[in-house]
């Protein structure tokens, strides 16, 4: 089950929660994962999308692309699930990650360095070029979160209250949820 609350661009649009709302999900088949890195099915991407924020979307975003390099400059205003607000360093230890993970390893393997020059600004270093990094960037696959107490919690519109084998129940978020790509425009 999935308890699903409103975010605050639905809050700004005039939608008030109420606590009898609740958006129940019916699950036909076992859901294989929460992960973001594990992601292959339809069904699990599709509800990722909804927990987590890429870090980037080709429609608009604010960066600068050189041949060598990318700087992604990140939104103040996100924050993960559990009130935390997204740092620079949280960014840069999930494309770590995903540099390190088997199943995306060979498309990575062109981006040679992470860092933050300042501290809502993270950079990615490939000297030899790497076309395609918007593109990587803007996947599921490389979704934005982190773990706390053993748990996934995302910067997306919504998270996982709830879960039976029948059905997810979600809820929306709280007002330290933020609608929106985790970077400046």
């Amino acid at each position: 089950m999935i308890v699903v609350r409103a975010s605050t661009f639905q809050e700004k649009i005039g939608f008030q929660q109420e606590d009898k709302d609740h958006l129940i999900i019916p699950r036909f088949s076992p859901l294989i994962t929460y992960h973001p890195l594990e992601a292959a099915d339809k069904h699990s991407a599709s509800l990722m999308a909804n927990i987590f924020s890429t870090l980037v979307t080709l429609d608009a975003a604010s960066w600068e692309y050189e041949n060598t390099h990318l700087l992604l400059y990140l939104r103040e205003d996100v924050s993960f699930h559990d009130g935390s607000v997204l740092k620079a360093e949280d960014v840069m230890g999930e494309l770590k990650k995903m540099k390190e993970e088997p199943h995306f390893k060979k498309l990575w393997e062109p981006v040679t360095s992470f860092s933050s020059p300042a501290p809502l600004v993270v950079r990615l270093d490939f000297p030899a070029g790497c076309s395609y990094i918007l593109q990587l960037l803007s996947t599921l696959n490389a979704s934005i979160y982190k773990e706390v107490n053993g748990k996934l919690t995302g910067t997306g519109s919504f998270y996982i209250a709830e879960e039976s084998q029948k059905s997810l129940f979600s809820a929306p978020l709280s007002p330290i949820s933020v609608f929106g790509p985790c970077w400046t425009v």
